[in-house]
This record gives C-alpha cells, sequence and structure tokens, in this order.
C-alpha cells in the first residue's frame, strides 16, 4: 500500500504532460478495441461453429476422419497384405516404396504412348507394329548381365527410332557409320521376350498376379489410426498412393504384353492387379486418393475395352469383370473423398491456429484462389495476428461452403445434377472478395479444382456402366452367336446387376452395327443426344477430351473408328 500513494503521483504527473496524453489516449483505444474485437470475434465465431456442427449432424455427416474410414479388411481377404505390398502405407518403409518406384520406371514414356489402349472418347484401334518397336527399343536400354545388348536397326521393324531415348539417334539423323563386322546381329524382340525381361526386372509382377483373383478386397497397411495419423491430417505426402499409380501402369503394361504373347489368364491377372490397386486407393478415405482410384479404374476399363474388341477372354473372365466392376461406385468413392476435403480444411484451419509460427509460411507458399496481389498480401499478416474467434468463424464458413456447393447437390440429385446446378465452386469462390468476405480468405487457401474433378468422376462411372453392359453384350454374343435386338432382350444372367440406365438417369442408347458388333453412348452431362458421334463427328475441330467443357459430343463406347448403324 506504500507504493500506491507513489505510483498515483506519477500517473498524475504524466497526464498532464501533453504528449503522454496524446500518446496514450490513441494507444488505449485501439487496444480497447482490439479487445472488443477478439471477445466479439470469439462468441460469433464459436456460436456459427456450433451452429454449422448441428447442421452437419443433422445431414448425417460427421467432421471426425475416422467415422469416414470404411470397414476394415482381414489380412486373409486383403491384396495389399502380400509380401511386397505389405507396409507400403508406413511412412518409414521408405525402401519399400523405392523398390516398387524402381519397378514401375520400367514404363518409359514412350512405352506409355505406343500402347494400344483407347483413350475416352476414342474408338479401340491399336497399332500392334508401334508397341513392338517401341518395346524393341525398350528391350535395347535394359540392362542384361552377362549378355550383349540388343541392338535393334529401326529399318529392320519398320520404322524410325523413338526420339528421348539414350544412345539412339534423334528421328532424321542417321545412325553413326560402323564396320559391318563388328554390327551385332539385328534383333527385335518377342512378345514373349518381352515378357520374360518385365518379370526379371520387375518380380514383382508374378507375385501380385498369382493373388490377385483370390484376394478381391484391398487397403493399403498400416491402417490409419488417431496415434499414427500427423497432428495435421494428410501433412506428409501420400506417398503409398503415387507408388500404387505407378505400379498399376506398369500392371498394365505387362497386361498388354501378355496378351500379345497369348496369355488369357496372366492377362486378366495383370489387369486385376490395376483395380486392387484403385480399391485400396478408395480406401483410403482422402479427395486424392479417390482420384487416384479413378484414374486406376478408368486404365483397367480401357484394357478391358481391347480386350472385347479383340473377343479375348471367356464368358467367365467375363463375368468376373462384370463382378469386379459392379463392386465400384465412383460417385460414392467421390463424395467420400469431398467429405474427408471437408474435414482436411477444418482441421487445417485448427491447425494454423494453435502454431502460430507456421502461419505465414503456410498462407505465403498455398495458392490464394480469386484473392488480389494487395489482399493476398495483407491477408497472411491479419491471419499472422488474429484472434482465436476469426479461426473458428473461418472454419464455420469454410466448412458451410464447402458442404453447400461441393457435397449437398451431388447428394441431392448425383453427379449430373450437381454440374447443372452449381457449376464450376472454384470461379464462384473467386469471385467473392477478400474485403467483403474475409472469413471465406482462408477457404481460398489451396482450393482443388472440383469442377473439373467431378465431370471426370461423371465421365469415370458412364464408362463404367458402359463396360459392364459390354461385357454382358459378349457373354450373350458367346452363348447365342449373336447380339440380342436390344438391352432389355439381354440373358436375365448376364444383365444381373448391371443398370440400364447412364449417370443422367436416361436409358443407355444401344444398337446394332453394320461391322457386327455393337455401339453404346449417353449424351453425357449436355443432356443433347447427337446419335451417338464422336465430338469431331459433330462438330470438326471440337475438343478430343470429353471433360473438356466444350466437348460437343456423346459418350460413346465403340470398336471402330466409325460405324454405320442399321
Amino acid at each position: 500500500m506504500e507504493g500506491y500513494p507513489l505510483m498515483r503521483a506519477l500517473w498524475v504527473d504524466l497526464w498532464r504532460r501533453r504528449w503522454f496524453r496524446w500518446t496514450f489516449t490513441p494507444v488505449a483505444s485501439i487496444a480497447l478495441s482490439w479487445c472488443c474485437i477478439c471477445l466479439i470475434l470469439n462468441y460469433v465465431g464459436e456460436r456459427r461453429w456450433q451452429q454449422v456442427k448441428a447442421r452437419l449432424e443433422a445431414e448425417g455427416e460427421t467432421l471426425d476422419y475416422f467415422s469416414l474410414l470404411p470397414a476394415s479388411i482381414s489380412d486373409e481377404q486383403n491384396f495389399c497384405a502380400i509380401e511386397g505390398l505389405l507396409g507400403l502405407r508406413d511412412p518409414e518403409n521408405e525402401a519399400l516404396r523405392t523398390e516398387i518406384e524402381r519397378q514401375a520406371a520400367l514404363i518409359t514414356p514412350q512405352i506409355k504412348e505406343a500402347m494400344p489402349l483407347p483413350g475416352l472418347g476414342q474408338a479401340a484401334t491399336t497399332n500392334d507394329q508401334a508397341f513392338l518397336q517401341a518395346l524393341s527399343l525398350w528391350a535395347e536400354h535394359l540392362a542384361q548381365p552377362g549378355k550383349r545388348t540388343r541392338k535393334v536397326v529401326p529399318a529392320a521393324i519398320n520404322g524410325a527410332p523413338l526420339p528421348g531415348l539414350p544412345g539412339l539417334p534423334s528421328a532424321g539423323s542417321s545412325p553413326p557409320s560402323t564396320p559391318e563386322a563388328s554390327q551385332p546381329a539385328t534383333v527385335a524382340v518377342t512378345w514373349k521376350e518381352a515378357r520374360l525381361l518385365l518379370e526379371k526386372h520387375a518380380p514383382l509382377l508374378p507375385l501380385l498376379t498369382q493373388a490377385t483373383r483370390q484376394r478381391r478386397k484391398a487397403e493399403y497397411l498400416p491402417r490409419p489410426t488417431r496415434e499414427n495419423l500427423p497432428e495435421l491430417l494428410y501433412s506428409k505426402p501420400l506417398k503409398h498412393l503415387q507408388a500404387g499409380q505407378g505400379l498399376g501402369e506398369l500392371c498394365i503394361f505387362y497386361s498388354l504384353v501378355c496378351m500379345k504373347a497369348g496369355d488369357k489368364a496372366a492377362s486378366l491377372d495383370a489387369a486385376l492387379v490395376s483395380l486392387r490397386l484403385a480399391q485400396a486407393a478408395n480406401m483410403d478415405a482422402t479427395l486424392v486418393g479417390s482420384l487416384t482410384c479413378s484414374n486406376q479404374q478408368t486404365s483397367f476399363i480401357r484394357v478391358i475395352k481391347v480386350y472385347l474388341r479383340e473377343r479375348f477372354l471367356e464368358e467367365t473372365d467375363l463375368a468376373l469383370i462384370q463382378q469386379d466392376l459392379q463392386e465400384m461406385d465412383p460417385a460414392a468413392q467421390h463424395l467420400l473423398g469431398l467429405r474427408a476435403e471437408m474435414i482436411w480444411r477444418a482441421n487445417c484451419i485448427d491447425y494454423l491456429y494453435a502454431h502460430r509460427e507456421q502461419r505465414w509460411g503456410t498462407l505465403r507458399n498455398l495458392p490464394m484462389i480469386g484473392s488480389s496481389s494487395v489482399a493476398s498480401g495483407i491477408a497472411p499478416a491479419w491471419v499472422a495476428v488474429a484472434p482465436k474467434g476469426y479461426f473458428s468463424l473461418s472454419k464455420a464458413s469454410g466448412t458451410a461452403f464447402f458442404f453447400d456447393r461441393a457435397i449437398a447437390p451431388i447428394k441431392q440429385g448425383g453427379l449430373e445434377k450437381a454440374e447443372a446446378r452449381i457449376g464450376y465452386v472454384e470461379d464462384q469462390l473467386a469471385n467473392i472478395s477478400d474485403w467483403q468476405r474475409p472469413d471465406l480468405f482462408l477457404t481460398k487457401m489451396g482450393f482443388p479444382p472440383l469442377a473439373p474433378l467431378r465431370r471426370g468422376v461423371a465421365l469415370g462411372a458412364s464408362w463404367r456402366l458402359q463396360a459392364i453392359l459390354a461385357c454382358a453384350l459378349e457373354r450373350h454374343y458367346l452363348r447365342h452367336r449373336s447380339y440380342p435386338a436390344s438391352l432389355e432382350k439381354l440373358d436375365a444372367e448376364f444383365k444381373a446387376g448391371a443398370s440400364l440406365l447412364d449417370v443422367d438417369g436416361l436409358p443407355m442408347h444401344y444398337v446394332q452395327s453394320s461391322d457386327g458388333r455393337f455401339q453404346l453412348w449417353s449424351p453425357g452431362l449436355d443432356g443433347v443426344d447427337d446419335g451417338g458421334k464422336f465430338g469431331e463427328e459433330v462438330v470438326p475441330g471440337s475438343p478430343k477430351s470429353l471433360t473438356n467443357t466444350r466437348y460437343e459430343g456423346d459418350w460413346v463406347w465403340r470398336y471402330e473408328p466409325s460405324v454405320d448403324k442399321k
């Protein structure tokens, strides 16, 4: 108490000084205003967050990542529990991923380009000569200890060397002159030799193909737990998905080589590996996992289209493919990935609040869609010092925005209704000013391109339905030596579990063609029936990619470049 009069006297003395009053008054006003802002933001932010949580619970949604995870698979049924894949998800198991990536690197860009796989919106034409040429050049550059390196003369395989391969002259140049006696014998690789080379340099391939029919479910291990998952969900790179996708591409390559070598069982088993890895990617319950699943499923269907064009498989094989494809649901897979993305974004905001020292770097490194250069420079500084209430309000607004624009439309009307109702979510978000809605600034942080993803998923879902029906039609042909007059005339056994409706809810179109085969098509997301024509056949110069918003044709399944319908 003795110090109280002294402090009071000091305060009175300071207050009499003009400079002190001019300094203290604005500083005190700012501090008081800041305290009021913090209190108001904390109250409003927490209240808004509780309202959003209650709404999500009423909609049957969850913000607990582990509630999203599908039921676990027993090791006896799990394809990824075999030797060579076990522990691929473990962040510490770098050696296994490195070995898988080494084997997956066997499929070079030249091989990918030469593989006779039909793209989306293309007929199933093949060019075995180009594929064999690429294989010959590929085989020349594989290390073969104890054996002379193969020397392939381009003229012997009717083509110029592929660009980009080391040690080969570029197209149009002349090979170096060498005395004739010193040139090794010209040997072009055969399909069987290419298969043996693949199995030698990628010993994982035979191991995977042996297990694919006995283990028809897949989940990367170890399964995530609350203990081994990082505080910030998915903050560690999903390297197991990258390794799995590379391995799937290698298996597609191996499948085609086995097909050309005449081994039906090995070819189908290798293709099924890609589908098993797609199942495993989907079990991740992430948006990246959903995208990886869709890509690998599409690669599998591209191989199936080649099988069906060549009538390569037996009826039992086609039945197996039908069953496996019917168990996949692209729309549900995409919805699962979107829910995981919503949880990740809420979790990321919590992480930024708890780790103040990382806010600036995180916000400066991630792209902010639709933010002006001024706002992008000022907003990170504000977020770096913002109170808890701002983060709660941002989390609530961002979660509600993501649910309303990305998840709810698909739940209510499916992929095609979502496309018509909301269009490009990222464009809508980009048009919102940071100054008018500062609570949505963090929502713009690394926002995914949902519209192209959704369109690609819708296309993959349609192609999956077409593949299932195509398998049923080929099974009908193998039994009756003719195709049915309509899809309704398919044997009940063959169309069991197959939907005759496309993703738009309208009947799939079917017609027999003059080449003795058939054609399936749907109008696609634009809803315009072009009579089963590709985009270039409707409008010359139309984009070839079916995921392009300017594509104007149908989504078609046929085997030849052009088909005259009866």
